[in-house]
């Protein structure tokens, strides 16, 4: 299964270390995962798991948890490394959920089935013949090469799941033709392929929608419009966040599914969650302050629903579910992060967002009760540590105040949003708006600011004023490109 939580937690630890094998692991496990037939080369988005320890052929079934996991990771990997590679994967991972998985309302389907014709992977594989029908006989060779098809095949019935076999320039070499060349060769090629799969049956989709999906997703959505400065994705980020809203909340509940227009069964943990993630992260992307506000109301009725007063923690069914014999506490993640590791690391950042003592206190008690389980088997807790360095390594809080239209405020903004900055908040301020004010200590004492300035702050006490972009990206400079510590 793709390791999205461990990939998260290494990439910080390269972030305050500035260690050349944590970063090793992680390009390793990134560039293992993109070329191999575990990622759909042609129409993007990963397959829900490999079947061996090369990422070679997959479970051909397409999850949007899977994407929706995958996508910020390779974001963050790209702002780290500035590798063109992640950039691609991040955009086809998007699209690929916007053009497939997407419904009118505005909420993502559930999954594509591994089957179609009642064959596995019958809609992904080819063979040489299919590749010199769909490409025609002057780049069939070149396509063969560069995905790995030969007669014998790598799957059933000798057909081939596609993987990058060859790089673009050993390809050049060898089909004696620039190296530019050889890439237009392939996009025509790909497009071509395209079209000759989509006449193929699909695999069935699985057309549901459920609230924790969903909530990843946006996550995905607004830290890749962040990210990368792309309104479409903060735009869809947006519809998917409205769409919940209108059609899996009912009341203080939270659904957990909604199909064909009727939302059913309340919510568990991980929609809850996972749902305050994404309204967190449409605040650091949007900056505005209903979603903060609503991300503290969501906490506090997880809180009222899930939480455990004898055991610690939170239960995975809450109290307006089914009555159960056992409650289940998620202490590890699966597939996906455990819901009392999101609940963490949503506690860690509205304590610094608000000062919330009260937030404090029951985050500390949530560390507590997974104190052992993080010690014993930190590789299965990889989320909750993550939220343990947030809270407990001094996460800190850069602050941007200025007016909205004015250019040198878009240039802080943009400053920030495109680094991979894992140890801190993000608070946009325009001097005006009293119930930000209010609701964040942060921004006491700066309503007299009187031209865009950024603080850099650490537990409300702010570093200098800065007033030049130029001057806040040598300030923000991560420890891995200063040779420095964290701390």
């Amino acid at each position: 299964f793709p390791p999205s939580a461990r990939l998260t937690l290494l990439l910080r630890h390269y972030y305050e270390s500035g260690s050349a094998q944590t970063l090793n692991v992680v390009k390793g496990t990134l560039g293992g995962m993109l070329k191999g037939g575990m990622y759909d080369q042609l129409g993007g988005g990963f397959h829900r798991y490999s079947v061996d320890e090369k990422w070679l052929i997959p479970h051909f079934e397409k999850m949007l948890y899977d994407n929706a996991l995958l996508a910020p990771v390779y974001l963050a990997a790209y702002q780290v490394t500035g590798e063109p590679e992640y950039r691609r994967i991040t955009d086809e991972i998007l699209a690929y959920l916007m053009n497939e998985m997407s419904f009118d309302r505005g909420g993502f389907y559930s999954s594509e089935d591994a089957d179609s014709e009642g064959e596995e992977g019958k809609f992904y594989v080819w063979t040489p013949g299919e590749i010199r029908a769909a490409v025609g006989e002057d780049d069939a060779d070149l396509v063969m090469a560069r995905y790995g098809v030969t007669p014998q095949g790598n799957f059933e019935h000798n057909t081939t799941t596609l993987f990058l076999a060859r790089t673009i320039d050993s390809l050049a070499a060898e089909f004696g033709r620039p190296e530019q060349a050889v890439r237009e060769a392939l996009a025509n090629a790909d497009a071509k392929m395209l079209a000759a799969r989509a006449k193929r049956i699909r695999p069935g989709l699985d057309d549901k929608a459920l609230a924790s999906w969903n909530a990843l997703a946006i996550t995905a959505f607004a830290r890749a419009g962040r990210g990368l400065g792309e309104a479409r994705y903060v735009e869809r980020a947006v519809k998917a966040a409205r769409f919940m809203q209108e059609n899996m909340v009912r009341g203080d509940i939270l659904m957990h599914t909604y199909k064909e227009g009727e939302a059913k069964i309340p919510g568990y943990l991980d929609d809850y969650t996972f749902y305050v993630q994404a309204l967190l992260d449409l605040y650091e992307t949007t900056f505005d302050i209903d979603y903060l506000e609503r991300a503290m109301q969501w906490k506090d009725r997880t809180m009222e629903l899930f939480a455990d007063p004898a055991g610690g923690g939170f239960h995975y069914s809450g109290s307006e579910n089914e009555e159960l014999i056992a409650q289940a506490k998620n202490f590890f993640d699966g597939s996906i992060p455990s819901g009392n590791s999101i609940a963490a690391m949503n506690l860690a950042r509205l304590v610094r967002f608000t000062g919330n003592k009260r937030y404090e206190m029951e985050l500390e008690s949530l560390f507590s009760t997974f104190a052992g389980p993080m010690s014993r088997s930190p590789g299965g807790t990889a989320a909750m540590l993550n939220a343990f360095a947030f809270h407990y390594e001094g996460a800190r809080e850069i602050v941007i105040v200025g007016g909205e239209d004015d250019p040198v405020t878009g240039a802080f903004v943009e400053t920030v949003s495109r680094r991979f900055i894992p140890d801190a908040i993000f608070v946009y301020w325009n001097g005006k708006d009293r119930k930000a004010a209010k609701l964040m200590p942060v921004l006491e004492g700066k309503e007299n600011v009187r031209e865009p300035t950024a603080f850099l702050c650490r537990d409300y006490v702010c570093d200098a004023p800065i007033t030049s972009a130029e001057v806040l990206r040598t300030a923000m400079a991560a420890p891995y490109e200063t040779g420095g510590s964290a701390r």
